[in-house]
């Protein structure tokens, strides 16, 4: 995918503004880091989590590219991934969210 800042002026020399009557950015408001040490926070909707022992990092299931997903916010707790992306996952990656799920890590 092209750069927006070198085609949208290009674009707008060849289609002339009703391009960019169509194109609207979307502003997003800057996630702030998360929380210190071991835990986060979902993107969504703001649940703390855990994070994976001393390192702080988040865990593979609250990764949205673990489950295959191609995603803006990169910490959703698994109700928010369920909810949202559930069908767009494979279905061996399905077995295995229902598997988490089973265990309780919602």
């Amino acid at each position: 995918m092209l750069c927006v800042e070198l085609c949208l002026p290009v674009a707008r020399n060849i289609f002339g503004c009703d391009l960019f009557k169509e194109f609207r950015p979307v502003d997003r408001e800057i996630v702030p880091p998360n929380k210190p040490y071991d835990w986060a926070s979902c993107y969504l909707c703001g649940k703390e989590l855990r994070g994976a022992g001393k390192t702080g990092k988040i865990k593979n299931r609250n990764n949205p590219s673990f489950w295959g997903i191609k995603s803006e916010w990169k910490i959703l707790c698994l109700q928010c991934l369920g909810r949202k992306y559930y069908q767009s996952m494979s279905k061996g990656k399905q077995r295995t969210f229902n598997k988490y799920v089973g265990r309780g890590y919602v």
